[in-house]
């Protein structure tokens, strides 16, 4: 087996032979064993965060150079190099340039193409690619894709996207999210985190909306198309108000009625299967008392426009004659 020196002399001597114009079959051959290569120093493994692919070895290396004399060699004076292996079971073509920057097909029909410098592609017409098996890209930096027209991406699979920062959509136009299954957006509950909608007009929900939590707004409008909503609650639910109470224009109120026997409450009454209780009073000015006293509607004091406007305007006949004195209030 040649040392490195004599492989260093052999193209030392193909160098010079073809500055002499010698032809490429007059070219010396030999058990090549060169220095080790930028390439070889560079690191040829995926770096440790990414475990989808490596870059495999040169079948030639100083472990294992190629045998003679099945590797012919052509090299220039400023060592580019172009090298046509026919070492048996090692068989390699390998084009490269004195920086390191190489092309080489190994015996599997594998392609090694490595650039040390910035690299630059660039197609004045289409462009088709095919990848019968899987397409692995790992970037170490940034990266940045400009698409001048429209982007078109279709996936007959899954399609998971993992980012361990921030990610952020921006449109100029519309935006649509379609599913025709399930559809699932929150915040990991061990996060802490909160989920926030804006609009400058409304949320148009088309559908039932439920909520496995508190519901805080400053104000609540159930209304379809047609004007028409309501707001129900489970068989153990209730509703509660602050301050501002509940106010209705022209609804009504059924307590203690089950759907579908009262679906719809009459307008501006209230319907009740229990007694109704203040703690102060109950203003009717049109009211009308059906039983009174009776264990159906009870009262300390209980008044009403009519009732009292007819008590204080009536004439009492006989030994005095007139409205009674005490009024009733």
């Amino acid at each position: 087996m040649a040392t490195l020196a004599q492989n260093l002399n052999t193209l030392t001597e193909n160098a010079r032979a073809l500055a002499s114009g010698a032809s490429a079959g007059t070219l010396l051959t030999g058990d090549v064993k060169t220095a080790p290569t930028l390439d070889q120093q560079a690191f040829a493994s995926k770096p440790s965060f990414d475990r989808s692919w490596t870059e495999p070895e040169s079948p030639a290396s100083v472990e294992n150079p190629p045998v003679y004399p099945y590797n012919k060699i052509w090299q220039s004076e400023s060592r580019h190099s172009i090298e046509l292996d026919d070492t048996p079971g090692r068989e390699r073509v390998r084009i490269q340039h004195r920086t390191g920057t190489f092309t080489e097909i190994h015996p599997n029909s594998d392609e090694v193409h490595k650039v040390f410098g910035d690299g630059y592609e660039i197609h004045l017409k289409n462009r088709n690619m095919l990848v019968k098996g899987v397409c692995s890209i790992t970037v170490e930096g940034d990266s940045i894709v400009h698409t001048k027209g429209n982007k078109y991406e279709r996936v007959d699979g899954d399609y998971i996207l993992y980012v361990k920062g921030d990610y952020s959509v921006s449109t100029k136009k519309d935006l649509s999210i379609i599913s025709s299954g399930n559809c699932n957006l929150g915040v990991n509950p061990t996060a802490l985190g909160y989920m926030k909608f804006m609009t400058g007009d409304s949320k148009i929900i088309k559908g039932d909306l439920v909520i496995e939590g508190a519901v805080t707004c400053y104000s609540l409008l159930v209304q379809d198309e047609f004007g028409l909503g309501r707001i129900d609650t489970g068989p153990l639910g209730g509703v509660g108000a602050g301050l501002m109470g509940f106010t209705s224009g022209t609804g009504g109120l059924s307590l203690g009625f089950p759907t579908p026997a009262t679906p719809v409450a009459v307008p501006v009454s209230i319907f009740t299967a229990g007694p109704i209780t203040s703690l102060t009073a109950m203003t009717s000015p049109l009211a009308t008392f059906g039983i009174v006293n009776s264990g159906v509607s009870n009262a300390i004091w209980m008044t009403d426009l009519i009732n009292t406007t007819l008590y204080n305007i009536h004439l009492h006949p006989g030994k005095v004659y007139g409205p009674p004195t005490a009024q009733m209030i």
